[in-house]
């Protein structure tokens, strides 16, 4: 159960962080509209604003970032190994063996 909740709040607590870094186009409120000789037009259209470009950032940083948390998974969360049953040695089986030919040649 302490484990759940730790992943969980770990994947929000991620999450909010790359929300929060992200810098997503903002959505036109009802108050950027700007009155123009050709009509009613959204103010980012009419004023000059500068190009959003993303932040300058290697592939490899990201990959890092990528396999680090892969491993950190897969470490944190190990697969679950079953045990299963030895099979008898093969000294052992030998008398059963010799019973079940008896019993089959017997028949």
């Amino acid at each position: 159960m302490k484990r759940s909740l730790l992943t969980i709040l770990t994947v929000a607590a991620i999450s909010g962080w790359i929300a929060r870094g992200e810098r997503a186009a903002s959505i036109a409120q009802a108050s950027d509209w700007v009155r123009t000789a050709d009509g009613w037009e959204v103010r980012q259209v009419v004023e000059p604003h500068e190009p959003s470009t993303p932040p300058p950032v290697h592939p490899a940083v990201i990959a890092g970032l990528q396999l680090g948390a892969s491993l950190f998974f897969l470490i944190a969360f190990p697969a679950r190994v079953r045990v299963l049953p030895m099979s008898i040695s093969h000294e052992a089986s030998r008398p059963r063996r010799r019973a079940a030919v008896a019993a089959s040649g017997a028949a």
